[in-house]
């Protein structure tokens, strides 16, 4: 009892192989990978610098602070 398969009526139309026409997106070299993650790494430095540096200002504008109140009193 061999059953006979037979296409769907709507696949008789559909083209699937179309789908892979589409090219698929290139891929990053080795050194626009490097290039990427050591730009990442200096801007992630660059903010830490500058974090540092905001809150050794209000470190020192503190101090000032805590100096002119001393002397006040």
């Amino acid at each position: 009892m061999s059953t006979r398969h037979v296409t769907h009526t709507k696949n008789a139309t559909q083209h699937p192989g179309l789908v892979d026409v589409v090219p698929k997106k290139k891929r990053r070299t080795a050194a626009e990978v490097a290039a990427e993650r050591q730009a990442k790494l200096d801007a992630k430095e660059e903010k830490e610098c500058a974090k540092g540096a905001g809150i050794k200002c209000v470190a020192e504008y503190e101090k000032k602070q805590a100096e002119k109140d001393a002397s006040t009193d």
